[in-house]
């Protein structure tokens, strides 16, 4: 999520860092996308996995394990709403490009 907020992608800004100003917006696109296709699989299969685990409770805790699956599920959600605004503004901001 840190790395979405702060678009510190670790290996790639190396390599974008190489780059036009037209390619690198293109390829930060291209990854943002990427990340909000992952982070939206995962919350959709965490929904399942959440419902499957409420039965079992934690041994140490004392709680459903369903509170636990669902955290994965809602950071997925989370981050893909962050990226998805991050998309948005880079779209609109789009003209400042030469």
């Amino acid at each position: 999520g840190l790395a979405v907020k702060d678009r510190a992608y670790v290996s790639v800004n190396t390599f974008l860092d190489k780059m036009s100003p037209k390619a690198r917006w293109i390829t930060e696109i291209f990854i943002l996308l990427c990340v909000i296709v992952l982070m939206m699989v995962m919350f959709i299969f965490s929904i399942p996995l959440a419902m499957i685990v409420s039965l079992q409770i934690s041994p140490a805790l004392q709680l459903n394990m369903s509170v636990m699956y669902a955290a994965m599920g809602f950071m997925g959600l989370l981050v893909s709403l962050y990226s998805l605004i991050q998309l948005i503004e880079m779209l609109k901001y789009k003209s400042n490009l030469k």
